[in-house]
């Protein structure tokens, strides 16, 4: 003869379900703030530029590039930060 299941077996304690919700909020804080992490760079350059070397003609843009990948440009007054 087959014995019946009790409930109790079958439901997971209050213990260990508290611990799993604990569980799952830190880890979804982990994921979250790992995320949400920004980093803010200043970067000051002096540019210089001889207008007597090259005579009727003006510097009108300009592109900033770090480790060979562009990361400031502008045309005409106009600046893009990427």
């Amino acid at each position: 003869m087959i014995k019946p299941i009790k409930k109790r077996q079958i439901l997971p304690s209050v213990k260990t379900s508290l611990f799993l919700l604990i569980a799952t909020v830190f880890c979804l804080f982990m994921a979250a703030s790992g995320n949400a992490v920004v980093v803010e760079e200043e970067l000051q350059i002096d540019f210089s530029f001889d207008t007597e070397a090259i005579p009727d003609k003006d510097v009108i843009s300009y592109r900033l590039y770090e480790e060979d990948i562009i990361v400031c440009e502008s045309n005409e007054g106009q600046t893009e930060s990427f």
